[in-house]
């Protein structure tokens, strides 16, 4: 079933309050999906990419300290992106067009 909207108004309202329920903190597993891993690399997860580069992530401390360049290595390495902030970049671009997409329906 599809919304109908009076208008570009109207539209632009229902986007603005899809943006705004968007928002807030994402998991790596949903801001990283498989879908989005499949997409742009040969891996299953996010998980298994830092799981084959040898770095064990079990806390947000323990991606807090690693450095950008070890980062920046490891994306290059296991997916078509040039450095993390490239990844995810495309990453939030992607979730945040799904979760609008769906919040429009």
């Amino acid at each position: 079933m599809t919304k109908k909207y009076d208008g570009f108004k109207d539209f632009g309202k229902q986007l603005s309050k899809a943006a705004n329920n968007s928002s807030g903190n994402v998991s790596f597993d949903k801001l990283f999906s498989e879908g989005f891993m499949a997409k742009h690399s040969n891996l299953k997860t996010i998980g298994e990419m830092f799981d084959k580069a040898g770095i064990t992530i079990e806390s947000e401390a323990d991606f807090e300290a690693l450095p950008e360049a070890t980062l920046n290595s490891i994306v290059k390495q296991y997916t078509s992106f040039s450095s993390w902030e490239v990844m995810l970049g495309k990453a939030g671009e992607d979730y945040m067009a799904n979760e609008i997409k769906k919040r429009l329906r």
